[in-house]
């Protein structure tokens, strides 16, 4: 494949992993040369023979978006699962929503908790938001409203929007924390 991107030409001349994915990226995106999704996707598959995660991830979103390739939610997941494996908590956070909204998999909020436990622990925000809404309402995990209202104020404490959102409805309510409507 040619090379249009002099970084990323330069990058590549190692063969380097992120050059691959930045390639991949361009041409996905029609950065610096033209828009072709499925030769973005052939770049993100050889970055991933390097177990490049980010470059799992994006073939993940990929398959869920049918960029490149015909959308296949099955084929993501199994995506994602390799890059979480591998430690990125970014596939972790996604492999959560799926679940959850039971996007191309049987809804499994058991599975939907699990991952967003996973993503929450390494620092992840809107996991750390998921992971209190599955306590607050009991979905996943036993109902335990105060350990909700727990990983709602960590998010919040990282600037997540849909956690302070949680977290007033909680304290209006009275749900986890006492209510205070001032």
């Amino acid at each position: 494949d040619h090379v249009r991107n002099p970084v990323a030409r330069v990058v590549l001349h190692v063969e380097h992993p992120r050059g691959e994915v930045l390639e991949g990226v361009n041409h996905l995106l029609g950065h610096g040369t033209h828009q072709d999704a499925e030769v973005g996707m052939k770049w993100f598959l050889k970055a991933a023979e390097y177990d490049n995660t980010t470059a799992m991830v994006n073939i993940g979103v990929c398959y869920v978006q049918g960029q490149g390739v015909e959308a296949n939610p099955g084929e993501a997941v199994k995506w994602f699962q390799k890059a979480a494996a591998r430690g990125n908590v970014q596939s972790m956070q996604k492999l959560a929503m799926i679940y959850e909204l039971g996007s191309g998999v049987a809804r499994d909020m058991e599975q939907a908790a699990r991952w967003y436990r996973r993503a929450a622990e390494a620092g992840d925000a809107l996991s750390m938001a998921g992971l209190g809404a599955c306590y607050v309402g009991g979905n996943g995990v036993e109902r335990d409203p105060e350990e909700g209202v727990r990983w709602y104020r960590q998010a919040v404490e990282r600037g997540n929007p849909q956690a302070m959102t949680n977290l007033a409805g909680c304290y209006n309510s009275g749900v986890g924390v006492a209510q205070d409507l001032h």
